[in-house]
């Protein structure tokens, strides 16, 4: 974990590392295939839970967030789609940064 700031609630950021590493394109696929599937379902489970306590509940604003990660899993899959063929590695970098509001 990379720390900007020693600690949230004291100083406003803290940065969590989740990937750092070199791999294929298929084990580079793998990792944030998995992040984006998970992002997507922790926000339909969230749309889901919400829905079940109002049924009148506007979830335009959680729409659009799934949306918005299934078209960049979609974009993903088309680059590790190209890649896929190439005995080529890479570099991914995959940081979390947090701040008080």
């Amino acid at each position: 974990m990379k720390t900007e700031n020693n600690a949230l609630t004291s100083n406003k950021t803290e940065t969590f590392q989740l990937i750092d590493g070199e791999f294929s394109p298929a084990e580079a696929s793998t990792v944030i295939m998995n992040l984006l599937d998970e992002k997507i379902n922790f926000h339909k489970i969230r749309k889901l839970q919400i829905w079940e306590k109002d049924h009148t509940i506007n979830t335009d604003k959680i729409n659009a967030r799934i949306e918005a990660l299934e078209a960049e899993k979609a974009k993903a899959q088309q680059t590790f789609k190209k890649l896929a063929q190439t005995n080529t590695r890479l570099k991914v970098d995959g940081a979390i940064k947090i701040t008080l509001l």
